[in-house]
């Protein structure tokens, strides 16, 4: 993987932003962009975090649960102009992003 970061010396915050946006496969983007096309009305998209879980489990068959990090999009998105907001309703609650 070309991470465009040299990795013989130290790194910065910026650099792992890049190494770790770099590692999130294309499935978990289309299971994103999908959420958000069948969501999308005026301008506003909302779903569940098990809504693109779930997605991103069927284009990934082979795993049983999703990496944490790859939720964290909100940088990314907001790169392409959208504006994030993720809302946690059970803040205090904690689970494990299954199938």
């Amino acid at each position: 993987m070309n991470l465009s970061v040299n990795m013989d010396e130290p790194i910065s915050p910026e650099d792992v932003k890049k190494i770790q946006e770099k590692s999130i496969p294309a499935e978990v983007f289309q299971a994103f962009n999908e959420c958000i096309s069948e969501n999308f009305t005026n301008n506003f998209a909302q779903f569940s975090r098990q809504e693109v879980v779930s997605k991103i489990l069927k284009k990934l068959p082979q795993l049983t649960e999703v990496q944490e990090r790859w939720l964290n999009i909100e940088n990314i998105y907001s790169k392409k102009g959208w504006i994030v907001k993720y809302v946690n309703p059970y803040y205090q609650f904690t689970y494990r992003l299954t199938r």
